[in-house]
Formats: C-alpha cells, structure tokens, sequence
C-alpha cells in the first residue's frame, strides 16, 4: 500500500470546500495509520475549529460461521481513551460504524473515508485481499422420511 491523501465531501457541520480530509500511511505494525482532519484556521486572530485524529487500522476477517458480504475494518483510536470503532462496507456501497456520530446521525467521517477507499482508490478490488467466506458445507445423505432423504 503507498500513502493516500483525499479530500472528503463537506459535511453538516464541515460545509467549508477542503475542510475534511485524510490521509493514509503504511504501517509496520498494522494495515494501516489513518488521520484525519476536519475544520479550518479561523481568520487571522480568531479562533480556529480543527479536530485532528489519528487511528490504527486492521481488516477483520469474518467469522467463518456468520460471513457477511463486504469488508470490515477496526479503527484503534490514537488517544488516551483508545476507543475502538468499527466500519463495514458492504460490496453495495452502504458504509456502516459503531461510532456515536454515526449511531446518532447515520452518517460519520470513518464512513466516508472506507467509502473513498473502496470506490475511489479500488480497496474493494482484487489488490486487497478478498474475505476468506467458507464453502457451504457437503449435505450428508440423510435417511428416508428425514429432511433430504426425498
């Protein structure tokens, strides 16, 4: 993976053009370090409204008894209260997190960037590995008057 840096759409509370975006190293230790700001420098003497905050990213791999279609990513957040969050993508292009943004709103800055990266920059392409969704499992012959035994 090489760095990727993008502007997000404006927001609610971002409307400002170029005041939301990320961007996205590689890491030795994780998939990924993702920041992302949000806000601009107030104008000269006021009072900026900028939020800046890093992350540590890792793809989960589905349980093999509950598969899913789409990918998952945890986001470790980079602060002293190390929360932990949680994106899914499905494959139709609906992003979902476990954040309170988006539990309340429906809608949230790590959603948008997983959604840049999977649409935009092709995450969702063969160049990532695919989810691992195990074969369906081989029906045993079953006895007469049993389900399947016809």
């Amino acid at each position: 993976m090489s760095e990727i840096f993008a502007y997000l759409p404006p927001s609610r509370t971002h409307e400002e053009p170029g005041s939301r975006f990320f961007r996205l190293v590689p890491s030795r230790n994780h998939d990924g370090y993702l920041t992302i700001q949000q806000g601009k420098e107030g104008p000269k003497g006021g009072r900026s409204k900028i939020s800046v905050e890093s992350y540590s990213i890792e793809e989960v791999e589905p349980d093999p008894d509950e598969p899913f279609p789409g990918r998952a990513f945890l986001l470790g957040k980079d602060s002293a209260t190390g929360d932990v969050y949680e994106v899914w993508i499905p494959r139709e292009g609906v992003a979902v997190c476990s954040c309170e943004g988006f539990h309340y709103t429906k809608v949230c800055k790590h959603c948008d960037v997983f959604v840049y990266l999977c649409f935009v920059e092709k995450w969702c392409a063969d160049d990532l590995r695919p989810f691992k969704v195990p074969a369906a499992p081989v029906d045993e012959p079953h006895e007469q008057g049993q389900p399947g035994g016809g």
